[in-house]
């Protein structure tokens, strides 16, 4: 999947969107770093504790944060359960 970093020239993105789908080959090609280091440096910043844990492990790679969600599209689906019975 093109991610568009090859016309941007190694180094030149600072901060960039990263889809879920595209993640996990843009980790491995050494374009992201891992942000722990600079979550640490100053905590009053950012409190991963405000954020969704399963939407934040999506983007963690054993103990090391690699991005963060700007956002979220949890997918659910509501039912009738009364109806569902009617179909035993």
């Amino acid at each position: 999947m093109e991610d568009g970093l090859e016309i941007l020239g190694a180094g030149a993105a600072d901060v960039r969107p990263v889809w879920q789908e595209m993640f996990g080959s843009v980790q491995e090609r050494g374009d992201l770093l891992a942000l722990d280091p600079l979550i640490e440096m100053d905590r009053s910043l950012l409190d991963l504790s405000d954020l969704y844990p399963g939407v934040l492990e999506v983007f963690a790679i054993g103990d090391e944060l690699w991005a963060l969600p700007v956002g979220a599209n949890p997918r659910m689906m509501y039912y009738n359960r009364g109806m569902l019975s009617l179909l035993r």
